[in-house]
């Protein structure tokens, strides 16, 4: 994972050897296959999988839509035989800990993100109201194609902007 994801963990023994958790997040082009080797070898010994998502693509700008953590994911959970514990988006767990530190019943939160699954699907799941903006790697075909239907769709974020 990044170092700003990274600093979350200050504190944490890690084992290199017999870790108790395997985590995985956003490494871009450092995802390697011995990278997936070693975390398969850990957790068919015993670690839990713990993803900090499963988003499947997202738009890096340079390089245009690539590979984000959840197809790694996948792949860790198919070859160990587990399912991984999903601890951010679109986990119910990640909305409803952000709703209990507002104060807000899950009617009053409106969650504007451009991911179908993990920003869509997840906010709706809790109750929240939804607005997709077609911006990253989402478009109007995906969304089509998904069956998931928003409170609202945006071009861009400017669309949501309150007239003065």
């Amino acid at each position: 994972m990044p170092p700003a994801s990274r600093e979350d963990f200050v504190g944490v023994h890690e084992d290199e050897d017999r870790p108790d958790w395997v985590v995985v997040g956003d490494l871009g082009r450092d995802f390697t296959f011995e990278r997936l080797n070693r975390a398969l070898y850990c957790i068919r010994k015993g670690a839990r999988l713990i993803a900090l998502h499963k988003n499947r693509v997202w738009d890096n700008g340079a390089d245009g839509i690539v590979l984000d953590a959840g197809p790694f994911v996948a792949a860790l959970e198919f070859a160990a035989g587990v399912e991984a514990e999903v601890v951010g988006k679109p986990a119910r767990v990640f909305f409803e800990l952000v709703l209990r530190e507002l104060g807000l019943p899950a009617g009053e939160m409106l969650v504007v993100g451009n991911d179908i699954d993990a920003d869509g699907r997840g906010a709706a799941a809790t109750g929240c109201r939804t607005v997709l903006v077609l911006t990253g790697g989402t478009t109007r075909a995906d969304l089509e194609r998904s069956g998931f239907t928003p409170d609202r769709v945006c071009e861009s974020v400017a669309d949501l902007a309150v007239p003065d």
